[in-house]
């Protein structure tokens, strides 16, 4: 195969729409696209807004506990009379423990007040509890919220491992499929010149008397065959080409196109990857944190969450409420509290039959149920398609190594084959014969090459852990 001359790749996001082409051939290395990828890709910036969705959901659900200031101001005037006005403030505070503290503030008058509304003329503050001795005593809608949003926030966050993990993996394919793509049609570009380079000679021997015609025949066959496989290839590369700059970005906005000018990674530079064996060692313990699974994980606690608010729900409502009276005066309020001025009052209710209670609660359980048999399942895919990638990989290994000697054994053969075509002891046919026999070799090789990257690539893909 040609040695091709290359330079390190320079390129710019900011100046230009696409990749700004230089003079010579420039490498664009695979650690530079996937570094590019994560930090310009819309998908990356996607996963970032997993986890700000999570952080969101917590916010909002420790607003259930925010402190609440109120105020409710009431007239009625009907000919020349005042006939009430009401005036009251509060102020609720709840508590993880279920207890929601209030205080507040009355002053009401008027000609006919009801009796209820009755106040001093200065006011009066009430300060107490309201305490839930039944449904609600052990957890209520705001703590189970509270509870299931911490679970989401993780959940996200794993969201945000699983997504970046996939555009690793897309985006790893579609390098190898362009280096591919890319180096057998240098393959058969490189055959296509050597059959024309041939096909013109024999045309001169065959003119001078040196060759029969019947060899220029043969020989612009074969320049056809050639050309037609470039062609293929070429359209290859550039569908390859295509994909590609599907994961070219800059800053999640502006799509870009790769240089004409872009290579990917020298060949003669590329090894097989061999199977991480500190992978191996470590395979059951990354099968039991993958995020997929650890996800799932968190959706069965948020779950055991809701199972126990809808157990709750099957406890009759029982609420207390409690709060001191203290009329305003320009004396410390503490001083006119008295044991014997309060209100106080008690809530019960139950539904008789309790169907949708006990409905929502067996709903619950079957999801229960059902998330823990998907874990299973999801356990024995991961399993499996991290062992089928994982053998993958280590068998593209042992060929690509059996390959290369195939390669150059087929080499020594096309140069044993032309030096006996030069000295007039073998036929064109021959040397036709060992050229296709090189080029399928390399062509072998490319692809073995690109199916063990691949392999390598999904076998971190199958185990979670591309992003780590």
């Amino acid at each position: 195969m040609k040695q091709i001359r290359i330079l390190s790749l320079f390129w710019c996001l900011a100046s230009s729409t696409s990749l700004n082409a230089q003079d010579s051939l420039q490498v664009f290395r695979y650690d530079q696209f996937i570094q590019t990828v994560l930090d310009h890709h819309p998908i990356s910036f996607q996963a970032e807004l997993d986890q700000q969705q999570g952080e969101a959901y917590l916010l909002k659900a420790k607003g259930a506990f925010d402190p609440k200031l109120g105020a409710d101001v009431a007239q009625k005037y009907f000919e020349g009379k005042k006939y009430y006005g009401l005036h009251s403030g509060m102020l609720k505070i709840p508590t993880w423990t279920g207890i929601d503290i209030e205080t507040s503030f009355e002053q009401n008058e008027g000609v006919f007040l009801n009796g209820a509304d009755n106040t001093p003329t200065a006011g009066l503050w009430a300060a107490g509890i309201s305490l839930p001795l039944g449904r609600g005593l052990f957890i209520d809608e705001r703590r189970a919220m509270i509870k299931q949003a911490r679970l989401f926030v993780q959940q996200s966050i794993l969201e945000r491992t699983l997504t970046l993990n996939e555009l690793i993996y897309e985006a790893g394919k579609s390098y190898w499929y362009w280096l591919e793509a890319y180096y057998i049609r240098q393959v058969y570009l490189e055959a296509y010149t050597v059959a024309q380079e041939r096909a013109d000679a024999i045309s001169q021997g065959a003119l001078l008397g040196d060759r029969p015609f019947i060899d220029t025949v043969e020989a612009n066959i074969q320049v056809q065959n050639r050309q037609v496989n470039l062609q293929q290839a070429t359209l290859n590369y550039q569908n390859s080409v295509a994909h590609f700059n599907t994961y070219l970005w800059a800053d999640g906005f502006v799509p870009l196109e790769l240089a004409a000018t872009a290579i990917p990674d020298i060949l003669e530079d590329q090894n097989a990857t061999p199977v991480d064996l500190e992978l191996e060692a470590q395979l059951v313990q990354l099968l039991d944190r993958h995020p997929m699974l650890l996800q799932n994980q968190y959706k069965i606690q948020s779950l055991e969450v809701e199972k126990k608010l809808k157990r709750e729900f099957l406890k009759p409502t029982v609420d207390l409420k409690y709060n001191a009276l203290m009329a305003s005066t320009n004396e410390n309020l503490i001083n006119n509290f008295s044991l014997n001025d309060y209100k106080w009052g008690v809530t019960f209710s139950l539904p008789l039959f309790l169907r949708k209670e006990r409905g929502d609660l067996a709903l619950t359980n079957i999801k229960l149920q059902d998330a823990n048999l998907d874990i299973k399942n999801k356990f024995n895919s991961i399993q499996s398609k991290s062992i089928m990638a994982r053998n993958t990989w280590d068998t593209t290994h042992q060929q690509f190594n059996t390959l290369e000697e195939n390669v150059a054994a087929y080499q020594a053969l096309l140069a044993g084959e032309q030096a006996l075509f030069e000295n007039g002891e073998s036929s064109l046919f021959l040397i036709n014969s060992r050229e296709m026999g090189y080029i399928d070799a390399q062509t072998k090789l490319i692809i073995t090459l690109t199916k063990n990257k691949i392999a390598n690539l999904e076998t971190l893909y199958a185990l979670g852990i591309l992003n780590l």
